[in-house]
């Protein structure tokens, strides 16, 4: 197969993977089209639904939390996959207008599963990271990291 076969061929799946986002927007997924996120606040869904906490995405992409549990919590979910290069995503918002009360921070496999997943009390994110600056892997967050269920 040359290389612009495959490629095409990665692209027939990303178009049959964009349906299956679309068809499930506003349940599982914000629909953002940053694909990575959609699949952390799946997997942050999922592991909520298990805990029998009744999460609900947020009403907009844009607000400025992700998922609201049935008790008023408000998390924020941050993503990485083995793809991203540079450790760093897009800024972090809201630490300091106390709009979301965790940082739920998922690293994701190549075949795109759990391979860490950390809930951080927003006091916690507030006293190691400025607002607006960009989200990172660090190092301090293996003290929260949970055990994965769903």
């Amino acid at each position: 197969m040359s290389e612009h076969e495959e490629i095409l061929k990665g692209f027939k799946y990303f178009v049959e993977a964009r349906k299956v986002f679309a068809k499930y927007k506003g349940k599982w997924f914000s629909g953002n089209d940053n694909h990575p996120g959609d699949i952390g606040e799946y997997w942050a869904m999922r592991y909520f639904l298990f805990l029998n906490k009744g999460p609900k995405l947020a009403p907009k992409r844009t607000s400025h939390y992700d998922i609201e549990l049935d008790d008023g919590m408000r998390l924020s979910v941050k993503t990485m996959s083995e793809w991203n290069k540079s450790g760093q995503g897009g800024p972090m918002k809201g630490i300091d207008e106390k709009f979301w009360d965790y940082l739920v921070a998922i690293k994701l496999d190549g075949n795109l599963h759990i391979e860490r997943f950390c809930i951080i009390p927003r006091k916690e994110v507030r006293e190691r990271i400025k607002s607006g600056s960009p989200f990172k892997w660090w190092d301090w967050l293996g003290e929260f990291e949970v055990e994965f269920k769903a």
